[in-house]
């Protein structure tokens, strides 16, 4: 069982190796770090999500160094990790995998969020969207991984769901799939609805399954500004348009690559 010695907001809690079948709920500003991924586990309850943050907090506080695995939130959202509105921790060197949710499979932020080294990987949205990472403001993402996650139904991007920036440097999109029916299914990498910058990384063999007619983009769908720089897409594919890149069929001025792409 994992105990956490109680500690003053701006402490950092050590968690030794080990595999550690928990529920946590962080109240306290303090930093969670691990002995580094596939060393530290912690692993959700029978029907429970890994890990609730409540506390408000910035960058200045961390989770990192541990792998955050086997959560189920049921027709909630966040099955690894839940972040409220004021919870902003750095999320450094971790593995996010094989968690569910309605919405935000691996990852639900109502906050602002920032990844480095992360690996979003297996996680499952199962009626809602983002199958690894649902981020409902600005989201930053380095050197990190999303890879084999899925919508299932009712949602949008099966890798990420960005409702504001996302702003991504070396960040990695592959194997993750939106199966959603309906006025859904657009994003099989990733979807984002504010301003979208990309720096290097790929998108590669990411995908959407259901013919609508409209939308895409089974590599990324992109619904506003774009400043897009060395990034390779690759076998996407998408039952409807835009196999590797999408964007707004009804606000076409909004989409505005502003750097050469190397496609396919």
């Amino acid at each position: 069982m994992l105990r956490l010695t109680p500690a003053a907001p701006g402490d950092t809690i050590n968690i030794s190796p080990g595999i550690y079948i928990t529920g946590v709920t962080l109240n306290k500003a303090v930093s969670l770090v691990g002995a580094g991924v596939g060393a530290t586990y912690l692993q959700g309850l029978p029907g429970q999500r890994v890990m609730t943050v409540t506390a408000a907090m910035t960058a200045s506080t961390q989770i990192a160094q541990m792998n955050i695995q086997g959560g189920v939130a049921g027709s909630g959202m966040g099955g690894g990790i839940y972040l409220t509105a004021t919870a902003s921790p750095l999320l450094q060197n971790l593995t996010v995998a094989l968690n569910s949710a309605a919405m935000g499979g691996g990852i639900f932020a109502n906050s602002a969020i920032t990844l480095n080294n992360v690996t979003v990987s297996n996680n499952t949205a199962t009626n809602g969207s983002g199958g690894g990472v649902s981020a409902l403001s600005n989201a930053v993402a380095s050197n990190s991984v999303f890879q084999n996650n899925t919508v299932i139904t009712g949602g949008y991007g099966g890798g990420l769901y960005a409702v504001a920036a996302f702003t991504g440097d070396s960040v990695s999109f592959i194997n993750n799939v939106n199966t959603s029916p309906g006025p859904y299914g657009d994003g099989g990498g990733a979807i984002v609805f504010g301003s979208l910058s990309l720096n290097g990384g790929q998108f590669i063999q990411n995908r959407t399954t259901i013919v609508k007619h409209y939308g895409g983009g089974g590599g990324l769908s992109a619904y506003s500004t774009a400043s897009i720089s060395g990034t390779q897409f690759l076998s996407n594919t998408s039952a409807d348009s835009g196999f590797d890149l999408g964007c707004d069929e009804y606000l076409p001025q909004a989409m505005r690559v502003l750097l050469p792409l190397l496609m396919r």
